[in-house]
């Protein structure tokens, strides 16, 4: 159940990705080992940034580097070892693009970055129920047509919400898509979901089940 009367702060690392280039050897020497290994079996160069400034953040803002301190759970999400901190923090880690973000609370959190103009309806119907389908095209994309904006970006940007605040929910919950998303009917219902564009462009949304506010920190 959603408590209503405290707020959580959910700081927001914001790291583009291309400003660690030329950095390499030296991130890869001061980083935890599962960032170390996720870099190495990338392929793309994109990819193999995007890990490498996963595990920077997760050094440089929350000081796990060594062998024991990050672990996985059952469906491989990282959580900071308990015996190598005192209460430590949530932690939930997206990237899309040139950036990647990762969401600290001191409760469960997810965080998801996408850049909007890869999404369309199709795509976005292989992860949401119906139920919120229905709800985007009775409510959402009728109301953009006044818009001041270019419609077809106001489009994408709600496409964009919505595959985000799944994305995140299901990064809060610490099962990923181990479970199909479209068979939970109610899947966002009693979460709270705060959405945000950077560069016109992302969109980045957390979900937490205590009501939050988002503090954002640009790194580098």
């Amino acid at each position: 159940m959603t408590e209503k009367n405290e707020q959580n702060i959910i700081e927001v690392y914001i790291l583009e990705s291309e400003k660690l280039d030329g950095k390499t050897e030296q991130i890869l020497s001061g980083i935890a080992p599962h960032y170390v290994e996720k870099y190495n079996k990338a392929r793309a160069d994109s990819i193999k940034r995007q890990e490498l400034a996963a595990g920077y953040l997760v050094s440089k803002c929350l000081g796990a580097s060594g062998d024991n301190q990050i672990l996985l759970n059952e469906y491989g999400k990282p959580y900071l070892n308990p015996e190598c901190f005192d209460d430590p923090p949530q932690f939930s880690i997206s990237h899309s693009g040139k950036y990647v973000v990762m969401a600290v609370s001191s409760a469960p959190v997810g965080v998801d970055i996408e850049e909007a103009d890869r999404l369309t309806l199709p795509v976005l119907s292989r992860i949401l129920p119906e139920k919120y389908i229905e709800k985007m095209v009775a409510e959402d994309l009728p109301a953009i047509q006044n818009s001041k904006k270019d419609p077809g970006v106001e489009e994408k940007m709600i496409y964009a919400r919505y595959w985000t605040s799944v994305e995140a929910v299901l990064k809060a919950k610490g099962k990923g898509f181990y479970s199909d998303p479209r068979k939970e009917e109610n899947l966002l219902e009693n979460w709270n979901i705060e959405s945000i564009v950077i560069d016109d462009m992302y969109v980045l949304s957390c979900a937490s089940e205590k009501t939050f506010k988002i503090e954002l920190k640009n790194i580098y």
